[in-house]
């Protein structure tokens, strides 16, 4: 048995206590803890995924409670990386979702499956090619990640696959129906309603 896996049994059986403690507490106070349940858990799988480091085991191995100084430690060195992180994702999730913003029927998956792999451009159906042909650049998606400019209205009519526009431009629209929305003001109530 080498001492990474004497040191993944010792911080495992650290970890068996904790959550048996926390067990224990009202719920109120398990949800208090959920973060450092969270933490220690995904501690464990770098102990468990052999992210450890032989002189690193050796070391950590010689501590009473491996997984409760790991996890001080992080809770004095986790700062604003982890919020960054988070709005990254968010950032991420919006970017993937902004076909829905365009109101196109054509997913990134369905995008995807066609052969179509570049995230640049934004898949959409005929009828949004329609709508937004003449407000930004319309380009027909073909299935080994080429693509060819849209230049006249007829050729939206004559393409059968899927089309695309540039992911900035769908941001921009996107932006634009966010800020008309926030903007708009409230119907005013006719005498009927009143």
């Amino acid at each position: 048995m080498t001492i990474q896996d004497k040191l993944y049994e010792k911080v495992a059986a650290e970890h068996t206590s904790f959550i048996e403690e926390v067990k224990m507490l009202p719920p109120e106070e398990i949800i208090a803890r959920a973060y450092e349940i969270t933490i220690k858990d995904d501690l464990l799988m770098c102990f468990d995924v052999g992210e450890v480091e032989e002189h690193e085991a050796h070391a950590l191995f010689g501590l009473d409670a491996p997984l409760d100084v790991i996890y001080e430690q992080w809770m004095k060195t986790e700062s604003s990386w982890h919020m960054d992180s988070l709005r990254e994702c968010i950032e991420v999730q919006a970017r993937l979702h902004v076909p829905s913003i365009i109101d196109s029927s054509i997913t990134t998956a369905q995008r995807n499956a066609y052969g179509y792999l570049s995230d640049t451009m934004v898949p959409c159906n005929r009828r949004c090619a329609i709508r937004l042909f003449g407000t930004v650049p319309i380009y027909q998606l073909h299935p080994n990640n080429a693509e060819s400019l849209t230049e006249n209205i007829s050729d939206v009519f004559d393409f059968d696959g899927i089309y695309g526009v540039p992911r900035e431009d769908a941001e921009r629209i996107a932006n634009a129906r966010a800020e008309r929305s926030v903007n708009r003001k409230p119907r005013e109530k006719d005498e009927d309603e009143r």
